[in-house]
This record gives structure tokens, sequence and C-alpha cells, in this order.
């Protein structure tokens, strides 16, 4: 009973802040580069639905969870409840991109840092997001997002570029320089400081290109406030495009049975 009683202690001093802290899970697109009939979430990644890997770590967490459903929204829904996780969700009626799946969560946030994390992350795990927690709240950020190491040129990853006049994500299609030049990318993890998001997410204006409106802006506009920003650096990407991106996982996977 004793040791039981001294795991448990060390467990929750070691979630210590986390209590500040809630996660949206943005898992309403349609992914373009998925193609099939059945949304990318519900594909089974190691024998569980993609949707759930995520969903789980925040879950361990003990981090209250708002899925923001959209695209095949029934059976995304039908999937997490049947999977017995705590949770409630927000309707992107019209898939306008990252950034306004976020905003159509805003009337669920209530704690005072807001943990998002795309669906499609078959690798996160929970010292992944221990990792980026613990840096935004030791440095006191109003901002920090999640990078790793990659130069493959095919991959569809926003770059990390860093000048004279910040720190900014930069999508693939907007990238002009080289992947040597700037080898970080973009992991799709974020922390916001919620008094930052409530300023800013209704200034998010869409991509001249795509017509969306990203969530990276959000992280770029901390830049032109000066807000602060911190990154914290883990050991790879987390997301699955497409599904050569997950026999890739699966491969990675099998090798670490």
């Amino acid at each position: 009973m004793k040791k039981l009683f001294l795991v448990l202690l060390l467990l929750l001093s070691d979630l210590r802040g986390f209590d500040s802290i809630q996660t949206i899970v943005l898992a309403a697109g349609r992914s373009s580069r998925f193609v099939g009939p059945v949304t990318k979430l519900a594909t089974l990644v190691c024998g569980e639905p993609l949707v759930l890997h995520p969903i789980s770590v925040a879950a361990q967490l003990q981090l209250p969870i708002t899925l923001v459903l959209g695209h095949q929204k029934e059976l995304i829904k039908k999937i997490v409840q049947d999977s017995g996780y705590s949770f409630n969700f927000v309707i992107q009626k019209k898939q306008f991109g990252t950034g306004h799946a976020l905003q159509c969560s805003q009337p669920t946030w209530t704690k005072e840092h807001i943990l998002v994390l795309n669906g499609d992350m078959p690798m996160v795990e929970v010292k992944h997001i221990k990792t980026v927690c613990e840096t935004h709240i030791k440095e006191n950020a109003d901002v920090t997002f999640a990078v790793s190491y990659n130069i493959d040129p095919d991959g569809a990853f926003g770059r990390i570029v860093t000048n004279k006049n910040g720190t900014f994500i930069v999508e693939k299609k907007d990238f002009t320089g080289t992947y040597q030049e700037y080898p970080m990318i973009n992991s799709g993890i974020y922390i916001f400081r919620r008094q930052y998001l409530e300023k800013t997410i209704d200034k998010l204006e869409p991509n001249a290109k795509t017509n969306e409106y990203n969530i990276t802006d959000l992280v770029n506009m901390a830049n032109e406030n000066g807000a602060k920003i911190r990154s914290a650096q883990l050991s790879y990407h987390f997301g699955a495009n497409t599904k050569e991106d997950i026999a890739k996982v699966e491969k990675i996977y099998d090798k670490e049975k």
C-alpha cells in the first residue's frame, strides 16, 4: 500500500502545473493527400484508429479533451466514444483550415493554457507532450511549439525560419529557402496562453493561395505582437499525411517491438 501511495504521489508531482492545461485535438480535416472513401483518422495504425493516438496521450496526462469534428464527424465521434475516453466536441461546419478549426473551439476554452494537437499523430508519446508543456510553463511563454530536424525535400512540412524579425513557421508551399539552411520543421504540437489566443484568434487572415486560416500564423503573429515565443526540439516529426507515411510508421513500431 505504501509503495502504491508513493507511485501515485510521484505521478501527481510529475504532472504539477498540468491542471492549467486543456487539449484541443484537430480532427475535422478532409486530408486531400490521403486517397480513399474513409477519413484517414479512422485508419488503423498499429491496431488503433489514427485519431486515438493523440487522444490517448492527452488522456494519460489527465488533460480535458475537446475534439474539433467536421469531415465524417459521426464516424470519428463514434470511434472515440467506443474507446471510452472522456471528451467533448465542437463542429467545424466548413473546413477553412486549422486556424479556423481552433477558432471553432473557442467556446470551450476554460484553462489558462490551450494545447493543440493534430489528429494524425501516430508516433506522439506522453514524453513529447510533457517536454513541450513543461517548456511553455517554465519559460512563462505565450506561444510554444514543437520542432524537429528534417531535411527531406519531399516532406510536406512547415519550415522554421529565424531571422532578425523573429521565429516563423513557413508552410512548404510558401518556403523558398534551402532545407540545409533551415533544417528544422514544425512538428504539429502547439501550446498557447489562452489570453494570447483570445487577443489574436479573430485577427487571422486567409492564406492568399489556399484561402484557409492556418494555425501557424498564430505563431508568426506573436513576433509582431511582442509575445514570448519558445520552441521545444523533439526527436522526429509525428504526422502521417499519406498511406505511405502510415506504412513507414508501422515499420518503425515493428522494429521497436
